[in-house]
């Protein structure tokens, strides 16, 4: 019986995704019938480590609220790093999640869930201060997967991290 729920919400899903399935007030319409995502907190959980490849780890909470009245499925969250080379996106692992570098997650109209995790820096990226940036509904160079009220408040403000 719950193979068979999954399944139908899997099915339900990529009709939802594909737009040949809507929710109650999800269609056409006026902007305040659609989600809006942000992310309401974004820090640091621990201090900066480095692991046995010699990479800098460093542990991450961000909570993310659909602030809209719909809501919301498969949107991804990712961190954003501005350091010496540019800007770049740093893997953001996320205990039970299915995918290792983004978070993918469904979440009801006015919830709120919290990730905590680490993000992996590169070897190369040791004593430096580096500038970090939480984006939810991430596109990754694919179409956004939310279509948002406000897309433009995706993005968290920056905390800066040094790294051993």
């Amino acid at each position: 019986m719950r193979s068979l729920l999954s399944a139908l919400l899997i099915a339900f899903t990529i009709l939802l995704l594909s737009g040949c399935a809507t929710l109650p007030g999800s269609g056409p319409g006026p902007s305040a019938s659609k989600a809006d995502l942000i992310v309401t907190k974004f820090e640091t959980a621990g201090p900066a480590t480095v692991n046995a490849q010699n990479s800098v780890v460093v542990p991450i909470r961000m909570v993310v609220k659909n602030q809209g009245p719909v809501v919301t499925y498969i949107f991804r969250t990712a961190i954003e790093y501005t350091g010496p080379w540019g800007t770049n996106l740093v893997p953001f692992t996320v205990p039970a999640q299915s995918d290792l570098s983004y978070p993918w997650t469904p979440l009801s109209s006015g919830g709120e869930m919290e990730y905590e995790g680490k993000v992996t820096f590169h070897p190369s990226l040791h004593n430096v201060t580096l500038s970090l940036v939480a984006i939810v509904d991430h596109c990754g160079g694919t179409p956004c997967r939310v279509d948002e009220s406000n897309g433009g408040n995706n993005r968290s403000a920056p905390i800066s991290v040094s790294l051993p």
